[in-house]
């Protein structure tokens, strides 16, 4: 299972040092001079020349930080950040680095009112690069966290009902767009009331907690579980067709979970 909440199954977790960068600069020497300062700093960069090019990338692959140079053609860096600040289906947050030679206070308000979120005069400082670089993925890891918390069942430490509402129609664009299955599996708790009513909401906390794990070790890495509300749970299984889900995760899912769990009563 994908134990990250907020991060998309699958993808590296800006918290693991897999920080991800889209360099865009139309100028040739001066992308790979700044490519190789990143890749040594230990970046993954990915590039772009136009700011087009920039949007298609940043629609099929995650992003913790773009660098955009402003003067480009025919698409410029402040155009390109409000049409980054327009897409809505992004899996987190982009941090937006402006380079430019532009030195004028108005051009530094422009640039932040178009959504940049920190601006850099070129030829850029190596040192002072890398130093907002650091601010910026101190921003993202702060981000992150919250969105953890805001997407993760306090209880049973699993994905929440709100992960899934955002999550998992993103899941069924990428399966449609790029022609892949994808199975969805409802499941529930039989006589999950009569164990509150009988022992206690405690013992019953107990018996989703362990439900939720053993679950949990059935699945693939790029599959995930949330719960839904009460004792419903919801596997998103992405890259697996009907009746796969019946013949091979659920046989696995329903062994694993069918073994009684050691719950202490009051």
């Amino acid at each position: 299972m994908n134990a990250v909440p907020g991060q998309r199954p699958g993808e590296p977790d800006a918290g693991s040092g897999q920080w991800r960068v889209l360099l865009v600069e139309d100028e040739p020497t001066q992308l790979r001079i700044v490519e190789r300062r990143l890749t040594k700093a230990g970046y993954i960069v990915d590039t772009a020349t136009d700011g087009q090019s920039a949007l298609n990338k940043l629609s099929g692959n995650r992003f913790h930080i773009l660098i955009t140079d402003w003067d480009m053609e025919p698409m410029d860096g402040a155009t390109l950040c409000r049409r980054v600040r327009e897409i809505t289906n992004l899996d987190s947050y982009v941090y937006i680095i402006m380079l430019t030679g532009h030195n004028e206070v108005a051009d530094v308000v422009a640039g932040f009112e178009a959504g940049a979120d920190d601006y850099l005069r070129k030829p850029a400082d190596d040192a002072e690069l890398l130093a907002r670089l650091k601010a910026g993925r101190r921003i993202l890891e702060l981000e992150q966290q919250v969105q953890r918390l805001s997407m993760t069942d306090p209880l049973i430490e699993i994905y929440n009902r709100r992960h899934l509402i955002v999550q998992l129609p993103r899941d069924i664009d990428r399966a449609r767009r790029y022609q892949r299955p994808l199975s969805i599996v409802l499941a529930d708790l039989d006589d999950f009331k009569r164990i509150n009513d009988e022992h206690g909401h405690h013992v019953g906390d107990q018996v989703l907690r362990g439900f939720a794990q053993r679950a949990s070790t059935s699945l693939r890495q790029c599959d995930w579980i949330a719960r839904y509300g009460g004792e419903e749970f919801v596997f998103v299984l992405p890259d697996t067709a009907l009746p796969r889900p019946r013949r091979n995760c659920a046989p696995s899912a329903r062994v694993r979970c069918s073994r009684p769990v050691r719950a202490a009563c009051a």
